[in-house]
């Protein structure tokens, strides 16, 4: 190892912290991004539910008035 061995060795210790906690910053990220996709899609969900049973009643309803 030459004289510069040591503050090579800070120089990627210090590296590899500044990656660690950009790494933490984006697993962070990640979550917040799974959790807006799993409400998003539950909000998807419930509305095309809605959708489909106001069709169905639209539908009952013009059969049973003899329209279609």
């Amino acid at each position: 190892m030459g004289a510069a061995a040591p503050s090579r060795i800070e120089r990627l210790n210090a590296e590899v912290a500044t990656l660690r906690k950009r790494l933490s910053r984006k697993n962070t990220e990640l979550d917040a991004l799974k959790k807006f996709q799993a409400t998003a899609l539950s909000r998807l969900t419930a509305q095309h539910d809605e959708i489909t049973r106001l069709r169905r009643e639209m539908e009952s309803a013009s059969t049973r008035s003899g329209t279609t």
